[in-house]
Formats: C-alpha cells, sequence, structure tokens
C-alpha cells in the first residue's frame, strides 16, 4: 500500500491535519522530507473569533480540544497566504468551513484562480443533512479535486452514495468529536490522542472496499503507525498532534 500513487494533488501519501502547521509549513517537523500536501488551517468565507470557553483538556490516552475554528475570513487569508502557498514545494489544500453553497462555490472558484492549489478540503458538520451535503458538494465541483473531512466516528457512511455521485477525492477520517466535564460545565470539542488508532483501523477495514479512497486523519501518533494504516486500507495519512513535536517518538506506549 505504501508503494501506490499519490492520490489528486498529492506528492506523496503524508500529509498534516489541518491545523497542526500553521497556515505554512515550518521548515523543520517529522514531515519535512516527506510532506506530499500541506492542509491549511480552517478557512471560512467570514471571519470566525475564537470560542469564548476555548479549552485543552486531557483525558487518559489523549485530549479534547475545543477552540471555535478562529480565522480571519477567506479573503483576509487569501491575502496574507496566497503568494506564500504559490511559492512552496508542495501542492497546498485549503482546509473550507462553508455554510451554505454559495460560500462554497465563491471560495472554491476563487482557489481555482491561485497557484500551487492542488485540492480543496471540505469539513461537514457530523449532524448536517444530506440536502446540506449535497448543496456543498454540488457547489464544489469544479477544476480541483474534493476532499472530505469528516469525523471518524460519525454516521459518515450515510452519505457515500452522495460521495460517489459527486466523484469525491477521497475521504478525511478526521478526529471525532466528544464532551468532557470542566469546572461546572461541558466542554464539546475534538479528540486527539493514541487511544483513537485502535478505533481508525476499525473504519479503514470496514470501508477499505467502499470505491473511494480513505485517508487516516486521526489516531496516528507514530510514523510506524501511519504505515500500518497505509497497509490496512488507508491511500494516506495526515498526522495531527504528533506534529507538535520534531523527533519521533520512542516510547512503546506511544508507537
Amino acid at each position: 500500500m505504501t508503494d501506490a500513487l499519490p492520490l489528486p494533488g498529492t506528492l506523496s501519501g503524508w500529509l498534516n491535519a489541518s491545523g497542526f502547521l500553521g497556515f505554512t509549513p515550518p521548515t523543520e517537523s517529522l514531515l519535512a522530507h516527506r510532506l506530499g500536501a500541506f492542509v491549511t488551517p480552517v478557512i471560512s468565507w467570514l471571519p470566525r473569533p475564537p470560542a469564548r470557553d476555548r479549552s485543552l483538556l486531557e483525558f487518559p490516552g489523549g485530549f479534547l480540544l475545543h477552540t471555535g475554528a478562529p480565522n480571519d475570513g477567506f479573503s483576509r487569508t487569501l491575502k496574507q497566504f496566497a503568494r506564500k502557498w504559490a511559492d512552496l514545494k508542495v501542492p497546498v489544500w485549503p482546509h473550507l468551513l462553508p455554510r451554505s453553497g454559495y460560500e462554497c462555490a465563491q471560495m472554491v472558484r476563487a482557489l481555482e484562480g491561485l497557484e500551487n492549489i492542488g485540492a480543496i478540503e471540505l469539513r461537514l458538520p457530523a449532524d448536517a443533512e444530506p440536502a446540506f451535503i449535497e448543496e456543498l458538494l454540488q457547489s464544489a465541483l469544479g477544476e480541483l479535486p474534493v476532499y472530505v473531512s469528516v469525523p471518524f466516528l460519525s454516521p459518515w457512511s450515510a452519505w457515500l452514495d452522495l460521495f460517489r455521485l459527486y466523484t469525491v477525492a477521497g475521504i478525511v477520517l478526521s478526529a471525532p468529536r466528544g464532551v468532557l466535564a470542566h469546572v461546572d460545565s461541558h466542554i464539546s470539542g475534538r479528540l486527539y490522542g493514541p487511544s483513537l488508532f485502535p478505533q481508525l483501523l476499525e473504519k479503514l477495514q470496514a470501508f477499505r472496499n467502499c470505491g473511494i479512497p480513505l485517508i487516516a486523519g486521526s489516531g496516528v501518533f507514530s510514523l510506524a503507525q501511519g504505515e500500518i494504516a497505509l497497509r490496512s486500507g488507508a491511500s494516506a495519512v495526515q498526522l495531527d498532534a504528533l506534529l507538535w513535536q520534531l523527533l519521533s517518538p520512542t516510547s512503546p506506549s506511544r508507537s
């Protein structure tokens, strides 16, 4: 599996997950010499402020991260980074969070005119109605490959027929959502950490023959685990919180 041809819009099967390398990749990271495409942090049509209760909460085997997906909005982000993306040695995947088909179409059409954009990655809400998913997919159709990012423990398989109909290039099995109690409230956010790896492999095994390439986008906490994911049905791997360190972990508990 590791010798398979790269997916459309990539140079290799190793990528970063959205939000874990900033808006331009650093010169040093675990993926510095194998990065096949660079995935941007989330970009929405309009600016989004940080969540007022943003949090990072640890639990055995990982952590919950709640940010509210803050960003400066599409226009300001392109003004600041489009030239830098054009100069990168790897293709760029803007990670889009549209609220409507109109917003999606506006962003995709603008990105089609930029240099070095390899693909579009659409973040799909776990609780979205099929009609909204179809609206986004129809709006994203164009010159660039479209990948969809779904929380891998959500019922995303209900949308497989739509993904096939609109020729989605691949499905990113991204970080699932969860809730932790904190002080006098409950915090909802995305879950990260090595405890997710067995569940990721289960999804890869269950859907490896779904007819759409799968990208292991969560739960991989060593390069060795990434190789296992590639042998277990993934067409590519996205690393998330593992990228917050420069050296590969050596502890058996992290491999």
